[in-house]
């Protein structure tokens, strides 16, 4: 057997493995956990502006010192509900496992080498 033929049946070796049948996916906890947070308190801002709106029947016919609230709500709302609902929907179709999704989609937050470094 020359150097060659071992390069050869080494290369195939490699290329025909089985796929690993006990290989699993790291599940980021704390940012869908963050990701989870975000959507909930979204969504409390986005009701709360909302029902601030109806209230005061339009965003400007309230008094000078209340004119801005739904804006505000509403505005804050939009920001936490809208990253929040798309890390928790990718979270939770990886968890299902359809096809297309997995936990490597959703964006972390932080990595664990900050974390394990300030939170000591």
């Amino acid at each position: 057997m020359t150097r060659d033929d071992l390069k050869k049946w080494s290369h195939r070796l490699h290329m025909n493995q089985p796929p690993n049948l006990f290989g699993k996916d790291k599940v980021p906890y704390r940012t869908i956990g963050y990701s989870f947070f975000l959507f909930l308190v979204g969504t409390i801002f986005l009701c709360l502006g909302f029902m601030d709106y109806v209230e005061t029947g339009s965003m400007t016919t309230a008094t000078s010192e209340e004119s801005g609230r739904p804006y505000e709500k509403l505005l804050l709302g939009a920001l936490m509900f809208i990253p929040g609902s798309y890390h928790v929907f990718v979270g939770l179709l990886a968890y299902l496992k359809v096809d297309g999704f997995k936990y490597k989609d959703v964006a972390s937050f932080e990595s664990d080498q900050w974390w394990n470094d300030h939170c000591d």
